[in-house]
């Protein structure tokens, strides 16, 4: 079965929709990301974005080759965790670190309902910090048969 990053993405978007306030969770924005949010934090600028927000984005494929006429193709994705809070840094981190873990309890080993190797986590690592925002970035991995 063949899926664009799209179908990928979206599945993503929709297996963390319990994460939302529109679901009972803390999340105010769950999107794609266009990469405004780095620019703001890196100028100090408010960004397009209502904090607590988490932004998927595909950040590249790799492939194998596996039995003509398929191909391996490993997908990777990037979700930003963004917290804001006026309080402290600390705050922040923590409100971060929740997100961070309720996104990997509904994200690690799920295959989203889809014919792809389980989503798996590779790292998370803090992106920046400025006056009242906090960023973590999380990589996620799958792959799937692909035809060539």
């Amino acid at each position: 079965m063949s899926y664009s990053i799209k179908d990928i993405e979206d599945a993503i978007i929709k297996a963390l929709m319990p994460l939302t306030r529109e679901r009972g969770g803390d999340v105010i924005t769950l999107d794609s990301h266009s990469g405004d949010l780095e620019r703001a934090l890196a100028s100090g600028k408010s960004p397009d974005v209502i904090p607590p927000a988490l932004l998927v984005t595909f950040l590249g494929s790799k492939f194998n080759q596996a039995k003509a006429p398929m191909l391996e193709r490993g997908m990777t994705f990037s979700l930003l965790h963004a917290s804001l809070s006026l309080e402290s840094e600390k705050s922040r981190r923590r409100i971060a670190y929740g997100m961070m873990e309720s996104t990997r309890a509904l994200l690690n080993n799920n295959d989203l309902g889809l014919a792809i190797t389980p989503l798996t986590i590779e790292e998370e690592m803090l992106v920046g910090s400025s006056g009242e925002m906090t960023v973590y970035r999380a990589l996620y991995r799958t792959s799937f048969a692909d035809e060539d």
